[in-house]
């Protein structure tokens, strides 16, 4: 009888070995994977620019104000559009070039304050209700999508 319980743990023991390997290989074999999933859905979200987190546009006395915050500072092109109705571009449309403060056309500005930033327009057609749109480009060459706006 001592000899079947032997038997007995000894086999228990085997069985327990070779399911302690064969959950260990399993892991191994979904670590990789896992792995490459995170590391696609990474590079997936660092390919894409992002859009804006925040846009107002004021009018003050016919000059045009827009302010963009930026969700970091990987951006080489703010592209900007107004219109009196979605889709137009019949108020102002320009591309501006991340942290270029000369050089721009007359009366319009560029100022940062860490994400914060601040185009001046210049001369604006003073209207009851504007139609904005604006688009980040980041530094790898991708346009992020459209951040639109209805101000008056």
């Amino acid at each position: 009888m001592e000899a079947n319980l032997k038997f007995v743990r000894k086999r228990n023991s085997q069985l327990n070995f070779l399911l302690r390997f064969l959950i260990s290989q399993n892991r191994k074999k979904l670590k990789t994977p896992i792995l490459f999933l995170i590391l696609f859905w990474c590079f997936s979200l660092n390919a894409n620019a992002q859009a804006p987190t925040d846009v107002t546009l004021s009018v003050n006395a016919g000059t045009g104000l827009l302010y963009v915050a930026l969700p970091d500072s990987n951006i080489s092109d703010i592209e900007l559009q107004i219109g009196t109705k979605q889709g137009l571009t019949d108020v102002f449309s320009h591309t501006f070039t991340f942290d270029q403060t000369t050089g721009l056309p007359a009366g319009m500005t560029f100022t940062r304050n860490g994400l914060n930033t601040y185009l001046g327009l210049g001369a604006i057609t003073p209207n009851t209700v504007y139609a904005s749109k604006v688009r980040l480009k980041n530094t790898s060459g991708t346009w992020g999508d459209w951040y639109d706006i209805i101000s008056n």
